[in-house]
């Protein structure tokens, strides 16, 4: 009997054995996986970066070939009229690769990436390639159909571990970092300077209405209609920091949006305000030493 028992025994062992080994190897072969798709994507970006930054010698006939390109593309949203001969020629390349590119965005040292237009579903699990990613693309919302005059604009992207993407925005939750990257550089594809902006609240929220941290982050009926000045107010209150930065209802607004794990359903929002054609940004960078965490 106890022969038996022993050999059934081994038996079990031996089979929680291989079972878990198996696991360890998919387990093992799904982060190698994973690291690789994330390399391809680094490298990716690096290129779309270079293509960006770059001299590019044959812009025109570039432009040519974008503009052929635009006619047939069927997937371009109507919405978004783009007139050629006014774009920009660094951003003819990217628009060869993805005609739904409508700027770049350089957050500081935290982030610098092109950003897209659909709606507000696809590009969070497609690349600038529009190919299936979980990295996702940065990508402003579907009401932001007119970006060089839109009052408050709203820029979503992924919180990554490797931080690319949005995945270095917690940063802001530094203060010294907060300091270092106050200054937010936007250009649209119309855009000969990057424009900047100055961030001037910082804080985490739930999207979850019931929840008592919920921010309502969609407001565009409500600044349409004048209500500018209230939600300013109810974003500075609820600031990390108190900011140096004064702002008012003329300004133009921008928000970063990227996930957080504070609270359910979390995101972590990066509010700035476009910098005043009367302002100095050196100025700016000056006061931010006075910047302190709000109670």
């Amino acid at each position: 009997m106890n022969r038996k028992h022993n050999a059934k025994h081994k038996n079990k062992y031996r089979i929680l054995s291989i079972v878990a080994l198996c696991i360890a190897l998919l387990l093992t072969a799904f982060l190698i996986a994973t690291s690789l798709i994330r390399h391809n994507e680094r490298v990716q970006t690096s290129k779309i970066c270079e293509l960006y930054y770059g001299n590019n010698n044959s812009v025109t006939k570039e432009r040519d070939d974008y503009s052929d390109l635009k006619n047939k593309n069927s997937e371009c949203d109507d919405n978004v009229d783009l007139n050629t001969e006014q774009i920009q020629d660094r951003f003819i390349p990217l628009l060869q690769i993805n005609p739904e590119t409508v700027g770049w965005i350089k957050v500081g040292n935290l982030a610098d990436e092109p950003v897209v237009y659909r709606d507000n579903e696809f590009y969070l699990n497609h690349d600038f390639y529009q190919k299936k990613s979980s990295s996702g693309t940065v990508f402003v919302d579907v009401e932001n159909t007119d970006l060089e005059n839109d009052k408050y604009v709203i820029v979503y992207g992924h919180d990554l571990r490797d931080g690319s993407k949005f995945g270095s925005l917690k940063e802001y939750l530094n203060i010294e970092q907060l300091k270092n990257n106050i200054v937010i550089e936007w250009s649209s594809l119309y855009s000969s300077e990057a424009e900047k902006y100055v961030v001037f609240s910082v804080f985490d929220s739930s999207m979850l209405e019931e929840n008592k941290n919920y921010f309502d982050l969609r407001r565009f009926d409500e600044i349409d209609l004048d209500g500018t000045k209230k939600f300013i107010e109810e974003i500075r209150e609820r600031s990390l920091y108190d900011i140096p930065v004064d702002v008012t209802a003329e300004d133009q607004i921008m928000v970063l949006v990227t996930c957080s794990y504070k609270y359910e359903d979390g995101r972590l929002l990066i509010f700035c305000r476009k910098v005043r054609r009367t302002e100095n940004v050196n100025t700016l960078l000056e006061s931010m030493d006075s910047i302190v965490k709000n109670n």
